[in-house]
């Protein structure tokens, strides 16, 4: 949800000017697995994401959240937790 995100940015300039160079905000979540979460909200609660994981593509993720009052927000790339901290390690 990249509105959530950019809030999540402006709140950190907002809240010290130079905090934001001490932050590295990456646009992935973290698990066990790699994989895709659909994410879900109501249609007057865009921000509030519930995220849905491992279904083979948006179209099955509705299928299975099956819920009408929602919609699709986005999708978010799930990285493996013990290679994100690989990378962390080599940087």
């Amino acid at each position: 949800m990249a509105n959530n995100q950019d809030l999540l940015r402006s709140s950190l300039c907002a809240s010290h000017p130079s905090i934001s160079d001490l932050v590295t905000l990456h646009a992935f979540g973290v698990g066990a697995n790699r994989t895709t979460c659909y994410l879900f909200s109501d249609a007057i609660n865009r921000g509030d994401g519930i995220p849905l994981c491992d279904a083979r593509d948006e179209k099955h993720a509705v299928q299975l959240f099956n819920n009408n009052k929602y919609m699709i927000r986005g999708a978010m790339q799930i990285e493996r937790v013990d290679d994100v901290i690989k990378v962390i390690d080599k940087a």
